[in-house]
């Protein structure tokens, strides 16, 4: 593509600016130019002055805008926060009736209530004692220990370590009665 030619107008000149450069074409002294060039430089200058007045405008637009979105960003934030306190609470139920209660106790096997009253423990330390019955005896103490520091009356029935002997302490599994 060539360069543009002296008859090629920019589409931000307005009319009077084409005006001006139709009539410094047909200007052949300089006499003739001197005045058209005055013209031409104050008409810059205004297009200058109102596209500077333009940017001022468009600036303020901006910062309207940006609190307006701030605003509704904030306004939304707001709405989410109390979506999530709202989906996050437990919702109000009334406690089953003595009825409902024995249909489900009736209709669990007995695997199930047993995982029902199971509880897992993990990072208990294994006993050193080398007979299985010491062994069985230090983790059922320190479950006791362990529920006696939480101030918790827990009667526990049966209880075993979980998995393979490795280098971390096996899961005690252990049921109430």
């Amino acid at each position: 593509m060539g360069t543009p030619s002296k008859h090629t107008s920019s589409p931000i000149l307005n009319d009077g600016l084409k005006l001006l450069m139709t009539k410094a074409e047909k200007a052949t002294t300089i006499a003739q130019c001197r005045p058209l060039l005055i013209e031409l430089i104050k008409t810059i200058g205004t297009m200058e002055h109102n596209n500077q007045q333009n940017i001022i405008q468009l600036q303020q637009q901006s910062s309207q805008l940006q609190q307006q979105i701030l605003n509704q960003n904030t306004e939304l934030l707001a709405k989410i926060d109390t979506l999530l306190y709202t989906t996050q609470r437990p919702a109000p139920s009334s406690p089953p009736s003595q009825s409902q209660s024995q249909n489900q106790t009736q209709a669990l096997s007995s695997d199930e209530k047993e995982r029902l009253r199971s509880v897992v423990i993990y990072g208990i330390e294994e006993s050193t004692n080398t007979t299985p019955s010491l062994k069985t005896q230090d983790d059922n103490d320190q479950l006791t220990q362990l529920f006696d520091g939480l101030n918790a009356e827990v009667s526990i029935d049966k209880h075993y370590r979980m998995g393979k002997i490795g280098d971390l302490p096996r899961p005690i599994n252990f049921s109430s009665k």
